[in-house]
């Protein structure tokens, strides 16, 4: 996987400069990479204070209008509101990016329900929806590549899909892209000062102005994967905004939400232990009036996990009770990640569109390709176990997302069939085993969301959480 990336985006070392979270993780345990990853996440948002202390801002149009003073300017419309559009965004058409806004547009087109429901797709001037390449499941079950003109010609065509001019230099359109409030004006947003990357603030303010929407700036900082509202516009975040705009007051952060946002109380959380965002969209998602999902961690930790392993567990349940304290039925959702890896692997990170939760997947079936030849043939016929597999689960030639699902689940039969023959005969099974771990917490992650009423669309996501993020953290909505 890690030679993949590289082959597919030899400008790596210019895109971690720009974006920390933009960083392969070659294994499901790669310490080593876990710490570096962390360690540039931090450096992103030191950047800020030190060039506060050299005297500059860190973004070349630091908002002042009506910052932290000023009128009213609306209530943040909840994620669960009826949305028209979705934003992407693709700074420099990245290969992992390219991947994962494939699987997310390809579900959102399939949904029948979602048919109204526009995508806004960020990109410098001179990109083409031609220029975007990337692999593809076909619908007999193989690997080839396809441009984006090519497979959503039609979506194009009726301007369902569409280019939006933006100069933004990262791919993480829900923390830097205005957010929408009700108010007297239509279209009425915030924009927030976002300062991790230079230029990407200005570029979505205008991006947001192009496609009709009136924006105010507020001089608050905050990334806007560390907002959600209630029905009730009760907001929820974590400390971590309080941390990121001092020497302000907590109770100056507090008016400035409430003026632009709207927000009627604020419930500040811890934020999740290790986790590189610090954001409330890797720990829970308000999913309805007085409902939300929560993480949770099995709290498995062994002698070398990080300290912050042991920390996890104890600080989801303290979110769950707090949820739990404002009279909330909150569903538990076991995050993938156990064993001390250090990504956040969380099934809150979805998004809602319009009663369709498009959930991440974080189980990777090219875990599985080994299997066939990674055990001794004399005590493991795992050749002959593949070939079962695949012959049980044949590809139904209907859609590629089918075919998607066809693939995962022929990887968890040959994981879990050569596992019960390998661990009885003495060889190693724990790698292959934590896989199956991971599809089996898909699996259950699917249910719980169907189990609150949603239709559910599967993406996979196990190649962008190991840069930082998942499917909320790519996306925004636009509520109609």
């Amino acid at each position: 996987m890690t030679g993949k990336i590289q082959r597919e985006s030899p400008d790596l070392p210019r895109r971690l400069a720009r974006d920390s979270r933009a960083l392969p993780y070659p294994r499901w345990h790669a310490e080593c990479v876990g710490d570096v990853m962390r360690l540039g996440r931090l450096a992103t948002f030191l950047l800020p204070a030190l060039l506060a202390c050299a005297g500059g801002t860190g973004e070349e149009s630091t908002p002042s209008e009506d910052a932290l003073e000023g009128k009213a300017l609306g209530a943040l419309v909840p994620e669960t509101a009826p949305a028209e559009a979705v934003v992407l965004s693709n700074a420099d058409l990245f290969a992992g990016i390219n991947e994962l806004h494939y699987t997310l547009l390809r579900g959102l087109f399939s949904d029948p329900a979602l048919a109204d429901v526009k995508v806004h797709y960020l990109g410098p001037s001179a990109f083409s929806f031609a220029d975007i390449v990337t692999p593809v499941r076909a619908k007999d079950g193989d690997r080839l590549t396809a441009r984006f003109s090519t497979r959503f010609a039609s979506e194009i065509a009726a301007k369902r899909l569409v280019h939006v001019n933006a100069a933004v230099e990262t791919n993480w359109a829900r923390d830097f892209f205005p957010m929408v409030v009700k108010s007297a004006s239509p279209k009425e947003t915030v924009r927030f000062t976002y300062d991790v990357m230079e230029g990407t603030g200005p570029a979505a303010e205008k991006a947001a102005e192009g496609i009709g929407m009136k924006v105010s700036k507020s001089a608050l900082t905050l990334e806007g994967g560390n907002i959600m509202i209630d029905e009730d516009g009760t907001l929820f975040s974590t400390t971590k905004i309080l941390e990121r705009n001092k020497p302000k007051s907590k109770a100056e952060v507090e008016a400035e939400l409430r003026r632009t946002l709207g927000a009627k109380d604020i419930e500040w959380l811890d934020p999740l232990p290790g986790e590189m965002t610090a954001h409330v969209d890797i720990v829970a998602k308000v999913v309805g009036k007085k409902r939300a999902i929560v993480g949770s961690s099995d709290g498995r930790c062994p002698a070398e996990a990080p300290p912050t392993c042991a920390k996890r567990k104890p600080t989801l349940d303290k979110i769950a009770a707090a949820f739990e304290r404002r009279g909330y039925r909150v569903t538990r959702i076991m995050n993938a990640e156990s064993d001390g890896d250090a990504r956040a692997m969380s099934y809150a990170n979805s998004l809602l569109v319009n009663g369709t939760a498009l959930l991440p997947m974080y189980f990777d079936p090219t875990v599985a390709d080994d299997v066939a030849v990674a055990f001794d043939p004399a005590k493991v016929p795992a050749k002959a176990i593949v070939k079962a597999c695949n012959e049980k689960n044949p590809f139904p030639g209907t859609t590629d997302l089918a075919a998607d699902l066809v693939a995962r689940e022929r990887a968890r039969c040959a994981l879990e069939e050569v596992i019960k023959v390998a661990k009885p005969a003495g060889e190693a099974t724990s790698y292959h085993e934590y896989a199956l771990e991971i599809a089996r917490r898909d699996g259950e992650a699917r249910k719980a969301y169907e189990s609150l009423g949603f239709r559910v669309v599967q993406v996979p996501g196990a190649g962008m959480i190991n840069f930082g993020g998942s499917i909320h953290c790519i996306s925004m909505q636009i509520p109609k």
